[in-house]
């Protein structure tokens, strides 16, 4: 335990307590139910919270870049098809990923990321409150896309309709 804490220590630059804090919050220490040692952490109903949370991000980040995925590939088998038929069910099939999967994937993604932020005493402002930098830069990058949709994706996806209009009315 005190080669853990001074390891920790030393290779962050933490304080002792900050070191102990993280040792405490790691999985390494938990013991299947059933199984107390002396060494065993107490059950302690936040930290399993936090890891539903962080879970429940990460699972829906996956399902959010395999809408993206998904997307792009349909899109991109559209855009090659010769037969205006599958051109439509492949841009169908692309809009179905982006209803089912990307809208609801990136705003379970924000939700599930700032709760587990919230709950896990996670710093989202990051530099200003003397934290790690990736929850601002997340938030920034997620503010940054959602302004593209109504300024780029928008009017493209308008333009691309009505040309498949016209087309198909030919």
């Amino acid at each position: 335990m005190v080669s853990a804490v001074n390891s920790l220590e030393s290779a962050a630059g933490r304080s002792r307590h900050d070191a102990r804090v993280a040792h405490r919050l790691s999985f390494t220490r938990l013991r299947p139910i059933g199984e107390r040692g002396e060494h065993s952490a107490p059950w302690n109903p936040r930290i399993s919270v936090y890891a539903v949370l962080k879970l429940l991000h990460v699972a829906s980040a996956i399902w959010f870049a395999s809408g993206l995925l998904g997307r792009a590939v349909a899109l991109s088998g559209a855009s090659r098809a010769t037969e205006i038929s599958l051109t439509k069910a492949l841009a169908d099939l692309a809009g179905t990923f982006e209803t089912r999967m990307v809208i609801p994937g990136s705003i379970v993604v924000l939700v599930t990321g700032i709760v587990a932020a919230l709950v896990g005493d996670v710093a989202l402002l990051g530099p200003p409150q003397n934290a790690p930098a990736w929850p601002l830069v997340g938030l920034v990058v997620f503010i940054a896309i959602n302004l593209l949709v109504p300024t780029v994706f928008l009017p493209r996806g308008k333009q691309f309709g009505e040309a498949r209009a016209r087309r198909h009315a030919r």
